[in-house]
């Protein structure tokens, strides 16, 4: 998702995709399907999963398959996204700094206090007006006064998130914090950005790009740790697994070693180098063969 957006990124180079849109031989039959949404599920810019995607999964958590949303959005928001399929599926939310199963929150990370208050003041120092965006785990947090992203964030996205005079002294857990970028947004240009924010914060967060916002989240949270907690806990083998993501913040999943894995087609540079030249033009189209493969 993105706010008042700069420039896209231009057409990268076609990615060296060995094995897109096909199903490999698999010594195993997938199980869980764990798929993140902004640029994978969800089309650029889009708020709501195509009915047919849903009852493509529908059909898939019907025969005995599970599905885990990997997500940088928040659980509530993620739970309306799936509408009726909500109470059936796992959720990883904040880019895995929340970990939720079967309505019960399994995982979560956050930052210290002293922490966030550092990046906080960072960010309002990079940009007159940085469009700061604090998730916790009851809801998400802006800036009092900053009503362009509490507009976008309540009526395009969807978040639940409220305004505050002070974003560092939130009485919440702070388990993600968010702005969204401006400008040239092409690959170079946001590595540079990654990269000079790497000097700032070091080991005290973990960074994370995805559809023009840069989150910084606790070094311990990632999707692919919460995926293998997850796992875990269901009694599915990694090995059972097919991820599906189209960047940085999909990385963590994606090049577990033992996952079927497909970056989209679009991807991030960082994601197809993860997926190890395995694509997809759209999840749906692995997720057809996938349902196909397991009700023989």
């Amino acid at each position: 998702m993105s706010l008042l957006p700069g420039s896209p990124p231009g057409p990268s180079p076609a990615p060296d995709c060995s094995q897109q849109d096909r199903l490999p031989a698999w010594p195993v039959p997938i199980r869980l399907l764990a798929s993140d949404l902004d640029g994978t599920l969800l089309r650029p810019q889009a708020q709501a999963i195509e009915p047919q995607h849903l009852e493509l999964l529908a059909r898939w958590l019907e025969s005995g398959g599970d599905f885990v949303a990997a997500s940088g959005r928040q659980y509530a928001n993620l739970r309306r996204l799936f509408g009726r399929l909500a109470d059936q599926i796992s959720y990883i939310a904040e880019n895995g700094s929340l970990l939720y199963c079967n309505g019960r929150m399994l995982d979560w990370v956050s930052f210290p206090d002293s922490v966030a208050q550092s990046i906080i003041a960072r960010m309002c120092q990079s940009s007159r007006q940085p469009h700061i965006v604090l998730s916790g785990v009851r809801q998400a947090y802006c800036q009092a006064g900053d009503e362009a992203i509490l507009w976008y964030m309540q009526e395009v996205v969807g978040f639940d998130i409220a305004p505050v005079p002070d974003l560092a002294a939130v009485p919440d857990q702070k388990l993600k914090i968010s702005m969204p970028l401006s400008g040239d947004l092409s690959d170079r240009r946001v590595d540079l950005i990654l990269a000079d924010w790497r000097r700032q914060v070091g080991e005290s967060a973990r960074l994370t790009y995805a559809n023009g916002w840069l989150d910084l989240i606790p070094p311990a949270a990632d999707k692919g740790r919460s995926l293998q907690i997850l796992a875990k806990h269901l009694g599915i083998a990694l090995q059972e697994t097919a991820v599906f993501g189209d960047s940085d913040n999909d990385c963590g999943m994606l090049s577990l070693p033992q996952v079927l894995a497909y970056a989209m087609r679009s991807a991030r540079p960082l994601a197809l180098q993860a997926a190890r030249g395995r694509c997809c033009s759209r999840p749906e189209i692995i997720w057809h063969q996938l349902l196909a493969a397991r009700l023989k």
